[in-house]
């Protein structure tokens, strides 16, 4: 065989090949983030008019002792301060979808805080809950 063949060549087209497919695949979800967060900007929405004891009770009534959490800069357990230390170990946190340390506007912005308050409420019925079965 010459030098620069098509079988010396296959490999390097190869790994072209692969690194353009993975490529295309990342840019494709890259353009589909705007539609997922303005989703999550609905499921939001509806914490305005929720009511975080009668949500936190009937999950209790599930078993469902999952504390809440949102999304900033960190993830947070809103009223649960000592998180870690106390609870991480036997009770886990679901995230409420949406939340973001990134708001992109003022609605982004009261959205997160009536999370915020929604979870420290939430939290606060699970967390009497479970100091009241020791």
């Amino acid at each position: 065989m010459t030098k620069g063949s098509p079988s010396k060549l296959w490999p390097a087209l190869q790994i072209c090949l692969v690194t353009i497919f993975c490529s295309s695949c990342t840019n494709h979800e890259k353009a589909t983030i705007g539609s997922h967060i303005e989703t999550n900007s609905i499921e939001l929405e509806s914490l305005k008019d929720a009511n975080p004891t009668h949500d936190a009770n009937e999950a209790i009534g599930r078993n469902d002792l999952r504390f809440l959490a949102v999304m900033g800069y960190t993830i947070t357990v809103p009223g649960i301060d000592d998180y870690h230390q106390r609870f991480s170990a036997k009770y886990k946190y679901r995230i409420i979808e949406g939340t973001s340390d990134t708001p992109r506007n003022g609605e982004d912005r009261k959205l997160q805080n009536i999370a915020i308050e929604y979870a420290k409420s939430y939290n606060l019925v699970i967390r009497d809950y479970l100091a009241r079965q020791k």
